[in-house]
């Protein structure tokens, strides 16, 4: 398995277990202010990255600066949203900006560059 895709994998590991417990703090406490950002971290962190992780598995010598640029946009990305959800949910959307403007950039490149590498992988 190629590092990025290991990489991927074990965060999205992460992610899962931050969302889950986020979700579960959330039902015990009856307060849903953060569900956009639990449910954010869910789909961007947990299964997104996981389906990136299982695709770059599919090609073990990818390598190079697309998969490494890839890996940190994705991540970034994720924790960015989820950070701006945070907090916005706690302190309203101005502070938020800046995170979910960064986290959402960072993510759609990091989409863009997952399907240009799915593109280079099919083709072969």
């Amino acid at each position: 398995m190629n590092r990025y895709a290991a990489f991927h994998l074990r965060l999205a590991s992460l992610y899962a277990i931050v969302g889950m417990a986020l979700g579960i703090y959330m039902g015990i406490n009856q307060n849903f202010t953060l569900m956009s950002a639990h449910v954010h971290l869910n789909l961007l962190g947990w299964v997104s990255i996981t389906l990136y992780g299982l695709v770059l598995r599919l090609d073990p010598y990818l390598d190079g600066p697309l998969p490494m640029i890839q890996t940190f946009c994705a991540h970034i990305g994720a924790l960015g949203m989820f950070t701006g959800l945070t907090v916005m949910g706690l302190y309203g959307h101005e502070a938020a900006d800046p995170f979910l403007i960064g986290g959402s950039l960072s993510m759609i490149t990091g989409a863009l560059l997952f399907a240009l590498m799915v593109f280079r992988i099919t083709r072969r």
